[in-house]
């Protein structure tokens, strides 16, 4: 508008030029600054107090200039006459008027001289995070009987016996903090760090009591994720548990290393289906000393494959979803030291274990030390399924049922590989059911949940290492009830309270009774 509104200013002081034209080419001009003059009072860019304004400054500075043009002037027909034209106050106003909402717009666009404005990166990075504060009493019957502590004992090369007898009470907190951010609208990194150890993949925990010392931060999470196409996605490094799962099989606090691919084949409007895959390095082994080490080459794996499959029911929120993995273990079972070579090669030893597995010792010599390995292959068949049903009445009902068979457990192969040591029957089945009634969001103070299951996980139906810490305080060869209750305490805290109770399948006596109080909030 602007250079229109300068267009005219221009044309306007053609009338009062004083080199010398033809009447006909003065006209011209009259008529095209009086058209153009029009056109920006029809456009809304002039006022008519405006344009009367600025056709009479036209008139009053032709008769100026014909004033000032005496016979000096004359005399000199080519002498260079410079001028400035003059620009009506309301003209100006105008033209001000609209630099200024320019120079605004563009202000709040790059937020100049906001003190609340960030960079554009920072809009592009999201945080987020948790913290909880647990109490826990952990109850054991006396006529409990003695059960190894696998993860000391092959620390220490003697046995170690579990405390199966003695009640105690822990205070604990576990935090959370974790980054994602966008690289491309196709493609994110994301980190969390949280409190626990690096000796324990399926605990977050701290333990208070601990004449006040500093509590660890642990990488937890690090991991690129690309989205290439709609239907596919690729995530590597230190990355969540890509499958559907419950804790019976998987904790819920344990990550995967390695790489996940996500293939989503068929998508409707009520349908969905995926394909899982997944591999993981358990452990990678130093063959520096290939000549010592009999293990060189025998790095530990795990792999994993699921189809799944969500179905929307009826107009609302309601689904069902479920999924079928199968997940093979490579390299784990314990393997005889060779008593010409080495007698204290732990590289065939699981790096952490809770305890229910079938286990041998790999070392044959009399006065050797006592290393415990797993007895079995693990090649799981595990089948989850769960419902969800959001309108029955105000509140939410889920119902979830997960079962899981080690295919992998070869009676025969277990009696060669630990020489008659182990011989027994297969005990490899396991499977839970849990029903949860109550609102959907705990995100107001008073509402709640509450849940009840049951569980049954056999000793070598899943790697005890990987499997729920909480029920039975973790491990397999164990069986009981599960019930909680969860309270709203604000849109982002809870208070939840849950009980344990449970026993030994085939083992010696292990009656264990946990009851947890968590005070939880997010951010």
């Amino acid at each position: 508008m602007a250079v229109l509104v300068c267009g005219a200013l221009v044309l306007s002081r053609a009338w009062a030029a004083d080199a010398p034209a033809p009447h006909e080419d003065i006209e011209a001009v009259k008529q095209t600054t009086q058209k153009l003059i029009e056109a920006l009072i029809r456009g809304g860019i002039l006022t008519r107090e405006q344009a009367d304004a600025l056709l009479e400054d036209a008139r009053r500075s032709a008769r100026d200039n014909g004033q000032s043009n005496g016979p000096a002037n004359a005399a000199n027909p080519k002498s260079k006459v410079v001028r400035v034209p003059y620009v009506p106050k309301a003209v100006r106003e105008q033209i001000k008027a609209e630099i200024r909402r320019d120079v605004e717009a563009t202000a709040r666009e790059e937020k100049w001289g906001r003190p609340t404005a960030y960079p554009e990166w920072l809009e592009r990075i999201r945080l987020y995070g948790d913290f909880r504060l647990r109490a826990q009493y952990n109850g054991f019957e006396s006529s409990n009987g003695d059960y190894t502590n696998i993860q000391e004992t092959n620390t220490r090369g003697r046995e170690v016996l579990l405390n199966t007898t003695d009640d105690y009470r822990q205070y604990r907190f576990r935090m959370r903090l974790g980054l994602d951010a966008r690289i491309t609208q196709r493609s994110m990194v994301g980190l969390r760090l949280t409190t626990g150890s690096n000796a324990n993949p399926v605990s977050a925990n701290q333990t208070l009591g601990n004449t006040f010392n500093r509590s660890s931060l642990t990488l937890d999470r690090a991991f690129l994720k690309l989205d290439p196409r709609p239907w596919l996605t690729l995530t590597g490094g230190r990355i969540a548990n890509p499958f559907l799962y419950s804790d019976l099989v998987w904790d819920d606090d344990l990550n995967f290393e390695g790489a996940s691919v996500v293939l989503r084949p068929y998508a409707s409007d009520r349908t969905k289906a995926s394909i899982s895959v997944g591999l993981f390095p358990l452990e990678t082994l130093d063959c520096t000393d290939a000549e010592r080490n009999a293990r060189c080459g025998k790095d530990k794996w795990l792999y994993g494959l699921q189809l799944g499959a969500e179905r929307r029911l009826g107009s609302g929120e309601n689904r069902i979803r479920a999924g079928l993995a199968y997940y093979y273990y490579r390299n784990i079972a314990g393997q005889f030291n060779d008593p010409q070579v080495l007698t204290d090669d732990r590289s065939s030893l699981m790096k952490f274990s809770q305890k229910g597995n079938t286990t041998f010792d790999i070392v044959t010599q009399l006065n050797g030390p006592l290393l415990l390995g797993l007895a079995a292959d693990f090649r799981l068949l595990n089948f989850t399924a769960q419902a969800d049903l959001f309108d029955v009445g105000p509140y939410h009902v889920s119902v979830m049922g997960d079962y899981v068979k080690n295919i992998g457990y070869d009676r025969e192969k277990i009696r060669r590989r630990t020489a008659g040591l182990v011989d027994k029957e297969a005990r490899t089945t396991g499977y839970q059911a849990r029903l949860t009634v109550g609102h959907p969001q705990l995100n107001a103070t008073g509402k709640w949940q509450a849940s009840l299951g049951y569980k049954y996980l056999q000793a070598d139906a899943v790697v005890d290492s990987f499997t729920d810490s909480n029920f039975h305080l973790g491990g397999t060869d164990a069986k009981g009830w599960i019930l909680g209750g969860t309270l709203g305490l604000g849109s982002r805290a809870t208070l939840r309270a849950r009980w344990f109770s449970s026993n030994e399948i085939d083992g010696p006596p292990l009656s264990i009774d946990v009851f947890q109080l968590d005070l939880a909030t997010e951010f």
